[in-house]
């Protein structure tokens, strides 16, 4: 006959909400990054949008004729 402890009968308890706390915070702070990454994209097209038309040169490399 085994003899459980207390803390080993609790040990899945506390292990279980450690794990959805972490997944919590984890989610949260995802949800925080993407929310500034969005403001930071809608800020540079905003941004870009009052410069007004630019130039863009597009330079592309080829391989000369073989003989």
């Amino acid at each position: 006959m085994t003899n459980t402890s207390r803390f080993d009968t609790a040990s899945n308890t506390i292990r279980s909400t450690a794990a959805a706390l972490a997944l919590g915070v984890t989610m949260a702070l995802m949800g925080g990054l993407n929310g500034v990454a969005d403001q930071q994209f809608n800020s540079v097209i905003a941004d870009q949008a009052d410069q007004g038309p630019t130039q863009v040169v597009v330079i592309t490399g080829q391989r000369p004729a073989r003989a």
